[in-house]
């Protein structure tokens, strides 16, 4: 179920169902959209976190340009929720 979660965050515009997780599953959500574009991450943890994928090829600072119109959108919608589930704690 997570991996089609995350899945879903590149190709697909996610629901609100889709974003009552945890925030741990948020942030990794979020953060692979970024990834799956190259993104050199700034912290040991995440970079890490992506390293150990074969697709993930870190190089640019910056992938707003590179993201689709539906990426861009679930970046957005992740951002929004992140809050309300530090709040909610909605792990499932």
């Amino acid at each position: 179920p997570l991996r089609r979660q995350r899945q879903m965050c590149i190709r697909d515009r996610l629901k609100d169902g889709d974003l009552q997780v945890a925030q741990g599953e948020l942030e990794y959500m979020r953060n692979e959209i970024y990834a799956r574009h190259g993104y050199a991450f700034k912290t040991k943890e995440w970079a890490n976190t992506f390293a150990m994928y074969d697709w993930y090829m870190p190089c640019y600072t910056n992938v707003e340009g590179r993201l689709s119109k539906i990426e861009r959108e679930n970046v957005k919608r992740i951002k929004m929720v992140e809050p309300y589930a530090q709040k909610m704690d909605w792990g499932r």
